[in-house]
């Protein structure tokens, strides 16, 4: 009758596409046939996490998709759009009495992951550049860098805000819109 969603990553689902491309990824570092179930279910759980982990570009272009690789996709029955957010402000979710929140480090993992070394101050204004573009000026204004040493707690304040806290609080803002007053 009611729901929580703790630390809910707002990244778009993935298309068909995206999903068999991974699977058949992952399907050829384990020496699978894509689509083979038979042989997914027969891996070793550390043989699945390796070809997972070799199925990632040594540049990630995408940190947050690189880092929530398993999840839902667009199939159009069940999960009709990739923007979770999107279905909250179009009302198309369960109406019931909902809780959402965050923590202060969810983006942690997310960033220390992806660079697992100490992040230079033009790494980080590159990886601003590359992921806000034209708006990189503003985001490096509210998120500057620290004056020197690494950079990877910086962005993962910004990071958990961009993926985190600023959606929830979004689709919070959204709910008594599609008739949800508690």
């Amino acid at each position: 009758k009611r729901a929580v969603m703790m630390s809910i990553p707002f990244v778009d689902h993935k298309s068909p596409a995206q999903a068999l491309q991974l699977s058949a990824v992952v399907a050829g570092h384990l020496n699978c046939t894509a689509g083979n179930m038979t042989c997914f279910r027969a891996a070793e759980p550390h043989e699945v996490i390796k070809a997972q982990d070799h199925s990632q570009p040594s540049i990630p272009s995408d940190i947050p998709q690189e880092y929530v690789q398993w999840g839902p996709y667009v199939d159009g029955n069940i999960v009709k759009t990739a923007n979770l957010q999107n279905m909250f402000f179009q009302g198309k979710f369960q109406k019931k009495p909902f809780i959402i929140g965050t923590t202060t480090h969810d983006a942690f993992l997310i960033i220390y992951e992806a660079w697992n070394y100490n992040m230079t101050k033009p790494l980080f204004q590159e990886i601003l550049l590359h992921q806000f573009l034209e708006k990189a000026p503003l985001v490096m204004k509210e998120y500057p860098p620290a004056p020197s040493g690494d950079q990877r707690p910086v962005l993962s304040r910004l990071a958990t805000d961009v993926l985190y806290a600023c959606p929830a609080r979004r689709v919070m803002r959204s709910a008594p819109q599609a008739g949800l007053s508690d």
